[in-house]
């Protein structure tokens, strides 16, 4: 074999084991790094899918949400005005009747509501009656009618069936005058027990 084609061989051989040794070292690296890229792309890309449906569907439901508060909201302020409505008209009719309506509870006889018929009789004005709350039996004339009262009292808690207790009390007015008022005792209000919680008196000045 001649010198010139010893050349080519040896060439030949060099190119050879250059081009295993450039894809070993140089190709193989390249070809898995785009591999991998190509791999955390596509991983990417459906993270940023999933975010996506993620973000969707979560403003769907706040918007559904968001929706559902406003409309209970509504229905709420409704509901008050309708409440405010029929408050003011009973309060008004309450305020109509002829005789005083007070409510109190059971337990310690303090008054959670009374009527304006409460100026007409005993000269007490209705805002500033009620926030007072003490205990009602207070305002009675005499020990005999506290003691008469509180046994009304009794009597309707031992047996809420009873419709009315009648008595006729004195009780002290604004103006420190002493009152005859025929009173009716029943209870207003009961727990689920069957317990009696608020009693409602109902007053009218008595005949002499």
């Amino acid at each position: 074999m001649s010198h010139h084609a010893e050349t080519i061989v040896d060439a030949l051989l060099m190119i050879s084991v250059l081009s295993v040794l450039l894809y070993f070292f140089l190709m193989q690296p390249m070809m898995e790094q785009i591999l991998q890229r190509e791999l955390a792309e596509e991983e990417l890309r459906a993270v940023n899918q999933n975010l996506e449906e993620t973000v969707k569907t979560r403003t769907s439901e706040l918007v559904a949400a968001n929706r559902s508060l406003r409309g209970a909201i509504d229905e709420q302020r409704a509901t008050a005005e309708s409440l405010r409505r029929n408050s003011s008209f009973v309060e008004s009719v309450f305020n109509r009747t002829a005789c005083v309506l007070l409510a109190f509870e059971a337990s310690n006889r303090r008054c959670i509501y009374v009527n304006g018929r409460i100026s007409d009789l005993l000269k007490f004005e209705q805002d500033a009656f009620v926030p007072v709350g003490n205990d009602i039996s207070d305002l009675l004339s005499s020990q005999d009618d506290r003691a008469r009262f509180l046994k009304g009292i009794n009597r309707i808690i031992d047996d809420p069936s009873i419709d009315v207790v009648w008595e006729t009390l004195s009780f002290k007015s604004a103006t420190d005058h002493h009152v005859r008022v025929q009173t009716g005792l029943s209870a207003l209000d009961l727990t689920p027990s069957g317990q009696v919680r608020s009693l409602l008196l109902t007053g009218v000045p008595a005949v002499a």
